[in-house]
């Protein structure tokens, strides 16, 4: 008897062994596709997917300690058109393992995925809906609250068209800022050369609407037909509907003034909250600013002013908006036809920018701090973005490229992830990219149960059970009850075993199934071993999920004496590790992974050697 259960014990430290969050750390295959063009892990209790990583750097010890979880998008369809019907939704990764927190595939395309706060809630926001032609949407934002309930839907008022996918802008004071584009017939001969006297065609219109989210009521609207110099544009007309401006960022300022970002003007502008005219432009054909010297010491691969197709041009945080980051997509020419997204010709590599302005004096000024370049050299068409972090980090996505990164102020990359491989085969549109990447803090806590599958084993002695909950970040443990009958699956005395969360999904194998357990359901568990949330119940033999009519209340055996928990709490005193610090590097913290995986595959082995013993 003593050495069946050891055989179980050995063989149990197995069952959190498996991680269904893939993680490659091999450059050269990754980006030649050996995985595929969209790598992809798949799970047994859901159907769902989420990208496979490829890790290229992650020094733990020099990165922001907040920022909890990192906000993509991800989807099946090539980038730039329209994709399969709902097949793309934001996705939510854990910051300290990369495993996937939540992953809602179900809407025609999805952009800007990130958490914002409105009267101090906070709010999961993003643009979800159809296309409406390359790089623009007519559909709605979203915002579901900590459940993932839809409290907010907006789109443009009073326009033939709804929201657009570059913005959704919360101010944190019950209203929201987004884009629009409205086709509008316009006499464009001016442009058009001399090859017909007199042509009328469309432009398709940037809008921008501060809307009042309760009502619905537009309480400022903006047009760049009304404001804007037409001949200031790089975007060529084309086939005769003419995005001569592309609007695709808007931040409020304090004073209630509106800076956007245009990158078909390569210019940014602050625009007056009250007339609508344009306050000033930083960049492009009517830049009104001088560029300083670069700061002492600092040498940078272009000036700030050679800025091209641009994105997400936001006022640096604690600088009274003196400050500003923007992701520079620094290709010059649009028809510039690059060899490849890696290796960038130098000096026309994408970057994040930091800039510091001076629009106050007779000459306005800007001056280039820091820019933020990837490891890998990548030349990013389109989107992107840049968000500045609690200790002065930078996290930058690449857009058009797979990939986000995180940077010290210096510039020095310590993070560096792809979700898809480099676009460096014939077919360049085959692959993911993102519009925009942020790190952020979210706590989710899903309105519906977690998800539960099993499966018997050939021999019919072993049973596999895999439990999810999409959504939900405070999973730390979860723990499988097993029972003669589904109307019992409560209390501590049903507990099979109790692991660790192991990714978004996580896997038990009871090796040795008892011949009377014929239910078995799960229970999610978080820090403090609480139970939070609890599956439907597995008939074993049909392997079909019932609905629970009850919810799994209790795991825990007992309390832990007073007297233990005062020691430990004691203990912990004493090894408190100082603040912006880790205990352990990320070389002891491999080490030790490597050590426990070995210890218990050599359990496994012992574990089998004994069993054959038995008999």
């Amino acid at each position: 008897m003593f050495a069946l259960s050891l055989v179980l014990l050995l063989l149990l430290n197995l069952a959190a062994l498996v991680r269904a969050d893939e993680i490659h750390e091999n450059y050269t295959a990754y980006n030649a596709a050996e995985f595929g063009i969209f790598p992809n892990n798949v799970f047994k209790s859901v159907n769902a997917r989420t990208p496979q990583l490829q890790v290229n750097i992650w020094n733990r010890t020099a990165m922001s300690l907040r920022g909890s979880h990192i906000f993509l998008r991800h989807d099946g369809h090539n980038s730039g058109v329209a994709s399969p019907p709902r097949d793309s939704g934001p996705l939510i990764l854990r910051t300290d393992d990369l495993s996937a927190v939540y992953i809602n595939r179900t809407f025609d395309a999805c952009f800007n995925v990130r958490v914002q706060e409105d009267r101090g809630s906070a709010y999961l926001t993003f643009y979800g809906g159809p296309m409406s032609g390359i790089g623009l949407g007519d559909g709605y934002a979203h915002a579901f609250d900590q459940t993932y309930r839809e409290t907010y839907l907006v789109a443009a008022q009073k326009l033939r068209v709804k929201a657009d996918i570059h913005e959704f802008e919360m101010t944190g004071h019950g209203t929201a800022l987004v884009t629009a584009y409205e086709l509008v017939p316009w006499d464009l001969s001016a442009f058009l050369g001399g090859t017909l006297p007199f042509r009328r065609v469309y432009i398709k219109d940037s809008i921008f609407q501060e809307i009042d989210l309760d009502t619905n009521e537009v309480l400022f609207q903006w047009r760049a037909s009304e404001h804007i110099n037409m001949g200031d544009s790089y975007q060529p007309v084309g086939n005769g509907r003419w995005d001569f401006f592309h609007i695709n960022s808007i931040q409020k300022s304090k004073a209630g003034n509106y800076l956007i970002s245009a990158r078909h003007m390569h210019a940014v502008y602050l625009i007056s909250g009250t007339t609508g005219q344009i306050l000033w432009t930083l960049g492009g054909k009517a830049n009104d600013f001088l560029e300083l010297p670069y700061p002492e010491g600092k040498n940078f691969t272009s000036p700030f002013l050679t800025m091209a197709w641009q994105h997400h041009a936001v006022f640096y945080p604690g600088t009274d908006e003196k400050e500003m980051t923007i992701f520079d997509n620094h290709v010059i020419d649009s028809d510039l036809k690059v060899t490849g997204y890696t290796d960038c010709v130098p000096g026309l590599c994408s970057r994040g920018i930091h800039i510091r302005l001076d629009a106050d004096g007779e000459q306005k000024t800007v001056q280039l701090l820091q820019e933020y370049l990837h490891p890998s050299g990548l030349a990013s068409v389109s989107q992107g973005s840049v968000q500045v972090l609690d200790n002065g980090n930078v996290f930058v996505g690449w857009g058009r490229n797979p990939s986000f990164t995180e940077h010290t102020p210096d510039g020095t990359c310590v993070f560096d992830v792809q979700f898809g491989p480099w676009r460096i085969w014939p077919d360049r549109d085959q692959g993911l990219d993102n519009y925009r990447a942020f790190r952020l803090d979210w706590m989710g806590a899903p309105y519906w149960p977690p998800d539960i599958a099993a499966r018997r084993g050939e021999e019919h002695d072993d049973v596999d059970v895999w439990v999810s909950w999409n959504g939900a970040t405070e999973v730390r443990r979860w723990a499988l009850l097993g029972s003669s009958s589904p109307d019992d699956l409560n209390g501590a005395d049903k507990i099979m075993q109790i692991v660790e969360r192991e990714g978004f999904e996580t896997q038990f194998w009871v090796p040795l199934m008892p011949e009377d357990i014929t239910h078995v359901r799960a229970a999610a568990l978080n820090e403090a071993g609480d139970v939070i949330g609890s599956t439907g119940i597995v008939e074993l033999k049909s392997g079909n999920v019932l609905v629970a009519a009850y919810p799994v209340t209790e795991v825990e055996t007992s309390e832990e004496p007073e007297e233990e928990q005062e020691q430990e709490e004691a203990e912990g005193e004493k090894t408190e590790v100082p603040e912006g610090t880790l205990s352990v590097s990320p070389e002891e913290e491999a080490s030790s992974d490597w050590s426990i995986i070995i210890l218990r595959l050599v359990g496994f082995c012992l574990g089998i050697w004994l069993l054959k013993s038995i008999f």
